[in-house]
């Protein structure tokens, strides 16, 4: 996916649950608990993020293009990704540098905004080629000189939540560690 966010991995490796040499069905244990944590935050992103992101022209369809992949992996190489196989995505969450785009790609996007013409007209897809691609070349032209604004939906969704996520997800596999360390105790005893 050219935008994606992935949890797991190196924020977890020094956790002592993913390091140490359990017995199989342990680590099975915790990594099935980082696997069910990893996942509802991920399930949690895809509900609230596409939420935020303004409607209209390519948005629409960028709000409906995220996916999620399940958490998968074993120790500190569980991961779990979000994200959109749309190419203009990072784009839009953060922002560019002036620069000249094609035109043509932006045909589509100014037939879905609420463009009017120099007769006050909407412009839309049954509108002459030249009134497109005249309003297509403005908009590169501006985007030229002044780049484009971040919208930044997924870094404030961060901002607002990624240290209740960490902390969550630190919490669940605490328990996980615990009950791991009781069961192998548990067990050694027993036999």
């Amino acid at each position: 996916m050219p935008t994606e966010l992935t949890i797991g991995g190196d924020k977890f490796e020094k956790l002592p649950l993913f390091r140490r040499g359990w017995p199989a069905k342990t680590q099975d244990f915790i990594d099935n608990v980082a696997k069910v944590e990893f996942n509802r935050w991920l399930d949690l992103m895809d509900d609230d993020i596409p939420q935020t992101i303004p409607l209209g022209g390519s948005q629409d369809h960028l709000a409906d293009s995220f996916t999620v992949t399940k958490a998968r992996g074993k120790g500190i190489n569980i991961e779990g990704q979000w994200g959109s196989d749309k190419l203009y995505a990072w784009w839009h969450e953060a922002g560019t540098n002036p620069h000249f785009p094609p035109a043509e790609e932006l045909e589509d996007w100014v037939t879905s905004k609420d463009f009017v013409d120099h007769f006050g007209n909407p412009i839309t897809e049954s509108s002459p080629d030249y009134i497109i691609r005249g309003m297509a070349f403005v908009i590169a032209r501006s985007i030229s000189i002044k780049g484009t604004e971040a919208g930044g939906e997924v870094q404030d969704w961060l901002d607002e939540h990624e240290g209740r996520m960490l902390d969550e997800i630190m919490q669940v596999l605490d328990r996980a560690f615990v009950k791991a360390t009781l069961d192998t105790a548990f067990a050694a005893v027993v036999f």
